[in-house]
């Protein structure tokens, strides 16, 4: 058992820094040129609203947990994803922050989750059954 998620994280081969969350390296799926979704929001700053901006950065955001979330069940950490409260820390711990770049509370994730749209919802479930 582990006592700290940072024990976890620095056995992992892979994840053994500290990830900080970029979106330059983000890609934006639902524009026809190959753009990162900092490009869109430095581009249209005047264009795209705050709120806008943030749900840009929401589904961004979906996608990278969920993927690392993939990454800990392939790597057979499946018993963090059990536990929320640990996932929490662990992600935290990785760097993964809010919208507004504060680290993740039980609640504020468990809010930020069941924001989830049902058009990325299904597009997660698509892409994790392989169909995309």
């Amino acid at each position: 058992m582990v006592d700290k998620p940072s024990e976890l994280l620095y056995n992992i081969p892979m994840l053994n820094k500290k990830r900080e969350y970029n979106m330059n390296d983000v890609k934006v799926q639902t524009f026809d040129n190959d753009v990162t979704a900092a490009d869109v929001i430095r581009s249209n700053t005047t264009a795209i609203s705050q709120r806008e901006q943030n749900k840009l950065k929401s589904t961004e955001l979906y996608y990278d947990i969920i993927s690392y979330m993939s990454i800990l069940c392939k790597l057979g950490h499946e018993s963090i994803l059990d536990n929320d409260m640990l996932l929490v820390e662990v992600l935290n711990e990785t760097g993964f922050r809010t919208v507004q770049g504060h680290e993740f509370s039980n609640k504020s994730y468990r809010n930020f989750m069941n924001r989830m749209d049902a058009t990325i919802k299904d597009h997660v479930i698509d892409v994790l059954k392989g169909e995309l």
